[in-house]
């Protein structure tokens, strides 16, 4: 697994989900986490390890 720089991942994650019009919690539902994990990749604290998690996001169009 390649290591995720969690500035730009947190900054990504963001991004997308405000263009979107998105709560953290409709993005969570969508890709079946919570609204406390989306909220502590945004604030760069944590990224996924799960691969499945990561594919998800990168499905719905977030790149970092």
């Amino acid at each position: 697994m390649t290591k995720i720089d969690k500035r730009k991942f947190a900054r990504a994650v963001r991004v997308f989900r405000e263009e979107k019009d998105l709560t953290q919690l409709e993005l969570a539902n969508a890709i079946k986490t919570t609204s406390n994990t989306v909220a502590r990749w945004e604030r760069g604290e944590t990224v996924p390890k799960n691969e499945l998690v990561l594919n998800k996001l990168r499905e719905i169009g977030i790149t970092w």
